[in-house]
């Protein structure tokens, strides 16, 4: 793209998982997540981009603080506020675009009373999500504010009608879709019932470059808390992947589906574990039109922030250890000794990694994964950590234990075995983000004695609570929701002739197997709500500085939401490219406009059926309008693919 023209080239700053206000009270690593998106800020300002997306997670809580919602003011003021003119326009009905707010239904920067020269659009992520009977967020009050434009938000819990923002500057088109985070296991049923809708421009849908912005798992679990990109295929040239906190500077091609993924990752750390340990980048989008070939070609610089605290990680196993007769023996005082050292290399290796802004914090972040097999082998860990005290930001937690799993055999007992469900919670799973829910759904898929499976509390209802207790701080969700499903155990049990007190336990356990609670989607739904309500007048607990008591609470994944409707698009006439004339976009489209049209809504058939048909495919190439084209397989649909140009990789260390 060397040489373009600028004035007909998109270029969007890309970034995700910001966490603002993450350890906001933490002495040493509680501004953090605010340097890493003031310098977000400022590149965007520094490259003159068009605009800046991110993909989720604003927030680290659902409910932020005053105090963080005060400087994340201040610096989208301080950023995106200006007289600069904005050089592209939307042509879409915004009032479908914006359909979630009752009063302003279009960009910020078409509002007359604001004077904005940077747009920010953001979808929502799990961090920050909305929840309660209005399904309000922070990122609700921020878009009210005209500070932010928030999109991807649905309210309907059966279908999801993707409607994209449509965005063009000079020839260059974009359709920017996003997909706020949805319940993983909700998107899945979704897609599989075909109720995952899109629609596309109803003519020259070729010369579009179509982005879409998610925020789910993009690694594979068990079962269905996850993404698979194959449930996007036929629709986006590129994808924005939001959530996963590794920063994959280079886009990954999916050859199978035949697009581009890019995954941002997050600006600051907030678990201690080998993913974040990586260099935190944002990238700056360029996507230009290519006249001789009609299309769309991108490609994706990406600059390496300079104000993340650094951050080392590394492993060792002592039985390793003594097998390489690094240590004699494997009493603690000599693996505390070994470590010792081992940490002092990675103070040192730390350094180096220092920008040299001004900016960046001096002490780092240093997490050594200790694996063990005997008991004898551990030391204080707090104890330990107190002589870097002022060397590194969190001395309580350097050293993290896990002991290596071996096969363990079920005893027969009548409670739970919570050294198994231990052994499940190693930080190399929740490092993978596998979330509460598979962790509680492999524990108890491998109980064959019924007296070590839950009795009355489901296992639905039981992951559901606790996901909501950590993400959500509902303090009374695990009580609520078990004297709820107690309650209805015994109204089950009344209900039956002539029921002996000996076969209580026999009943309750036929109930378990006919799924008795397993579908009460609504009425845990309603609970949870009413716990989350109670839970608001409760005080906040303070977490200990140099801990790491948010880590679980992202490593949870979604909770289980009801927000997401059915949005419509209309594709309106373009307008000039002006401030002044961009403003006539907020108007209504009265009517179909010529040679642009309605955008046709485009259904999905169930991953079943759509790997197995080519012909289900061709809608999504195909023009509604244009019925006498004859339909081709997907792969020769295909073949106008956007042009991927060079990646540029900069880190501008020097």
């Amino acid at each position: 793209m060397s040489g373009q023209d600028f004035s007909k080239t998109f270029r969007i700053l890309v970034a995700s998982d910001i966490h603002l206000g993450y350890n906001e009270r933490h002495a040493e690593r509680g501004n953090d997540s605010f340097l890493a998106f003031e310098e977000v800020l400022s590149i965007a300002k520094e490259e003159d981009v068009d605009l800046l997306l991110l993909g989720g997670d604003l927030f680290h809580a659902n409910k932020p603080s005053f105090p963080t919602l005060k400087k994340t003011i201040e610096l989208l003021r301080q950023y995106c506020f200006g007289s600069r003119p904005i050089q592209f326009r939307i042509v879409s009905n915004q009032s479908d675009n914006f359909s979630h707010y009752k009063n302003f239904k279009h960009a910020n920067y078409l509002d007359d009373n604001l004077n904005i020269s940077l747009p920010v659009f953001t979808i929502h992520g799990n961090h920050d999500d909305p929840t309660g009977a209005n399904h309000i967020s922070a990122l609700d009050s921020l878009s009210s504010a005209g500070l932010v434009n928030y999109f991807g938000k649905y309210t309907s819990v059966d279908e999801i009608l993707l409607s994209p923002i449509l965005l063009e500057k000079g020839d260059c088109k974009i359709a920017l879709y996003g997909l706020g985070s949805v319940n993983e296991e909700r998107l899945y049923r979704i897609v599989t019932e075909g109720k995952l809708n899109y629609c596309m421009p109803e003519t020259a849908e070729d010369e579009w470059f179509k982005v879409v912005v998610v925020h789910q798992n993009r690694t594979k679990h068990v079962n269905t808390k996850y993404l698979p990109e194959r449930f996007l295929s036929d629709l986006p040239n590129l994808v924005i992947w939001g959530h996963e906190h590794e920063s994959r500077p280079e886009p990954d091609y999916n050859a199978t589906e035949e697009f581009f993924v890019y995954q941002p990752g997050s600006t600051v750390a907030t678990s201690l574990c080998e993913a974040e340990a990586v260099p935190k980048h944002c990238g700056i989008l360029e996507v230009s039109f290519d006249d001789l070939t009609r299309t769309p070609k991108f490609r994706i610089t990406t600059r390496k922030l300079k104000t993340v605290r650094p951050f080392i990680w590394e492993s060792i196993d002592v039985s390793d250890l003594i097998l390489k007769g690094f240590i004699n023996n494997s009493d603690e005082e000599s693996v505390a000794q070994y470590c010792k050292g081992k940490v002092e290399e990675m103070i040192q290796k730390a350094s180096l990694e220092h920008t040299g802004d001004m900016k960046q914090p001096r002490l780092p972040l240093i997490r050594l994964r200790l694996e063990y097999m005997d008991d004898g082998q551990q030391f204080h860990a707090a104890q330990f950590g107190a002589q870097f005290g002022g060397r590194v930001a969190n001395p309580s937690d350097i050293i993290h234990y896990v002991k290596r799993k071996e096969d363990r055999v079920y005893e027969n007992e009548g409670n739970i075995d919570l050294k198994e469900m231990r052994a499940l919670l190693n930080d190399d799973v929740i490092g993978e983000r596998v979330n509460i829910i598979d962790i509680i759904k492999e524990y108890f898929g491998k109980i064959e004695d019924q007296k070590l499976k839950l009795g009355v509390l489901s296992e639905n209802a039981l992951t559901l609570a606790v996901v909501e207790m950590v993400e959500k701080e509902s303090n009374e969700a695990i009580a609520d929701v078990f004297e709820a499903q107690k309650e209805k155990m015994k109204k089950c049990l009344l209900e039956l002739d002539e029921l002996k007190v000996e076969d209580i336990k026999e009943e309750i356990r036929r109930l378990r197997s006919e799924n008795v609670f397993e579908n009460d989607t609504q009425d845990l739904a309603r609970i949870l709500a009413d716990s989350r309500h109670k839970s608001r007048s409760t005080p906040r607990a303070e977490p200990k500085n140099g801990g790491d008591d948010d880590y679980i609470a992202y490593e949870m994944g979604n909770n289980d939401r009801l927000d997401y409707s059915d949005v419509e698009e209309e594709v309106r006439p373009p307008q000039t490219a002006t401030r002044g004339a961009s403003t006539a976009t907020r108007s209504r489209a009265r009517g179909r406009a010529r040679g642009r049209g309605r955008a046709t809504a485009v259904k999905r058939e169930p991953a079943s059926q759509h790997r197995a048909s080519t012909q289900s495919t061709l809608d999504v190439w195909e023009p509604s309008s244009s019925e006498s084209r004859r339909h081709s397989p997907r792969r020769a649909t295909l073949a106008k693919k956007p042009k991927y140009e060079e990646i540029e990789i900069s880190d501008d260390s020097d």
